[in-house]
């Protein structure tokens, strides 16, 4: 008799903590900081973390540990900064970055995880900032740069991360022209008075500045 009622209360903790439950944490000043649904020791359901000032910062849906559909994430303020979607764990599709006001000001594609697609950057008027492209993680083709008031000020043309961008001043003549290579500059960057005549040269190793070389008199 004693040997059923043991496997009994062994079934009962099972199946309690196989149970659905909402789970919070929080900060040391008493405010909720984590509220995410679980079953068992998975994250199973609706994940959302809290500013202290309570707003929300983050949200998402969890399967067993593993992130899928809408991502959310917000300023301080409690207006969207970034939004998703996960597939399985991977980001797919459009993801986009937004300002304090809530104004969107970048959107990137993705495809199992890796930024494949157009790039487009806003300017708060919603204007074309830069439009570009990514393949596999890697900056690729033609990158066109322009400012607020629709005036074309740069191209860039990329193979796989490696390539030359230049900007232009009004008159066409070249302004700043820099080298990438695996998506980040890398070996020169050279500036130019309107006349042609080079002025400064900036010299970067993987995005770090590393030397900078003046030729003005």
């Amino acid at each position: 008799m004693k040997k059923y009622f043991l496997i009994s209360v062994i079934i009962i903790f099972l199946t309690s903590c196989n149970q659905q439950r909402t789970d919070k944490f929080y900060y040391p000043s008493g405010k909720l900081q984590i509220e995410v649904e679980m079953k068992g020791d998975f994250m199973n359901g609706r994940f959302v973390s809290y500013y202290e000032n309570g707003k929300k910062e983050t949200e998402i849906n969890y399967i067993e540990n593993v992130p899928e559909g809408n991502f959310n994430k917000y300023n301080h303020n409690g207006t969207r900064s970034e939004s998703g979607i996960y597939v399985h764990g991977m980001i797919e599709g459009p993801y986009r970055f937004y300002n304090e006001d809530g104004v969107l000001t970048k959107e990137v594609h993705y495809v199992n995880n890796q930024l494949n697609g157009t790039m487009t950057e806003y300017y708060t008027s919603g204007e074309v900032k830069i439009m570009g492209f990514y393949k596999n993680d890697a900056i690729d083709g033609t990158w066109s740069y322009w400012e607020a008031d629709g005036r074309k000020i740069g191209v860039a043309n990329f193979n796989n991360g490696d390539g030359v961008y230049h900007n232009f001043y009004a008159n066409g003549s070249i302004a700043v022209e820099c080298t990438y290579k695996n998506s980040k500059r890398d070996g020169y960057e050279k500036f130019y008075t309107k006349n042609g005549t080079l002025y400064k040269e900036n010299i970067f190793k993987e995005d770090v500045l590393v030397e900078t070389i003046n030729h003005e008199d």
